[in-house]
């Protein structure tokens, strides 16, 4: 997701909190006192956990499943001119980094499990 879907996400999602608590933007309760009273997590968290757990899964495929060979997929061409668009990789990169996680490490232990020795790094 972008930023600003993630702001809209996040704005409806408080819109919805505050509903159930019987507040409003007026009352200037703060969002994690909010969410703390409710007990609720952060949704942009819940969505970047889901994110995570599919890579998890795609990563522990047969290398002959399509999701996996998806994942490693070199387009040919060129791109088009101006900021790169985010892969899905990239933003699978951002959670982790996010998350205090090395991702070159995440990806070295993987090869190491797999038998590949972590050659060509």
């Amino acid at each position: 997701m972008k930023s600003r879907e993630e702001s809209r996400v996040q704005a409806a999602e408080m819109r919805f909190l505050r509903s159930m608590i019987g507040k409003t933007r007026r009352d200037r309760i703060r969002n994690e006192i909010i969410r703390s009273r409710i007990g609720v997590d952060r949704l942009q968290d819940r969505i970047e956990t889901s994110r995570l757990k599919w890579y998890g899964h795609v990563r522990r495929m047969n290398e002959e499943r399509l999701p996996n060979k998806y994942l490693e997929m070199k387009m040919e061409g060129r791109r088009k001119q101006g900021r790169p668009r985010l892969r899905w990789k990239d933003i699978i990169n951002r959670d982790i980094v996010k998350r205090n996680q090395n991702p070159s490490l995440i990806e070295r232990n993987r090869l190491l499990e797999i038998g590949c020795g972590g050659e060509g790094l």
